[in-house]
């Protein structure tokens, strides 16, 4: 259907790909920014705010806690993830040679988990990146409803290291590489996905 809210002044062109059926509605987002480009956990907690108040649109289960999805997109917070390296034994000098992927394994399916990290190491360590270690993502369940805890998945982050005498932007690119590189290994797993695999940012995305 088309965007009855689409302005009449873009006509339709001959020969042109672009069609007016596949104008859609689509969903929505917000950014907020420290404008000093500083880090800041009230950048972060205004987002949480910024979430927490929309309704999307309508879609919440009868049990009112239940949504069809929402998220935050983040720089990578470096403190929260140094001690995390530290606990899990690598003392990280640099906190901007960290990275992280996000992973959302198929609930209680130990066996793929082990699996799906198999593949993950070797991809990294196919391009030289270090594997840090697995961090178990802490889960509030009880804010969640019903449903949404029978389908939640089990969250773990990779914490890696950029190789010494890489630069930054080569080291993105590997990291992509390697997410490429495991979605297709396991294109074929049913309820396993990577919201993010980066040295810049990193994703919570629920649904």
């Amino acid at each position: 259907m088309t965007n009855p809210f689409y302005h009449s002044s873009t006509p339709l062109v001959p020969g042109s790909l672009h069609n007016l059926t596949n104008e859609h509605d689509n969903c929505g987002m917000g950014a907020i920014a420290q404008l000093e480009g500083k880090r800041s956990f009230t950048v972060l907690d205004h987002a949480l705010t910024s979430v927490s108040c929309m309704t999307h649109r309508g879609a919440v289960d009868a049990d009112m806690k239940t949504g069809d999805g929402s998220g935050i997109l983040s720089q990578i917070p470096f403190p929260l993830f140094t001690k995390a390296a530290a606990t899990l034994g690598t003392k990280v000098s640099n906190p901007a040679d960290l990275a992280v992927g996000v992973f959302f394994f198929p609930a209680g399916d130990t066996a793929m988990a082990d699996s799906i990290k198999k593949i993950a190491a070797d991809a990294i360590a196919k391009r030289g990146i270090k594997a840090i270690g697995w961090r178990l993502v802490p889960v509030n369940v009880d804010a969640l409803g019903k449903i949404a805890q029978k389908s939640r998945p089990d969250i773990e982050h990779l914490l890696m290291l950029k190789p010494e005498g890489m630069d930054a932007l080569d080291f993105e690119r590997k990291l992509y590489l390697c997410r490429r590189e495991i979605e297709h290994a396991t294109k074929q797993i049913h309820g396993f996905y990577m919201p993010t695999f980066s040295n810049r940012l990193i994703s919570y995305k629920a649904l």
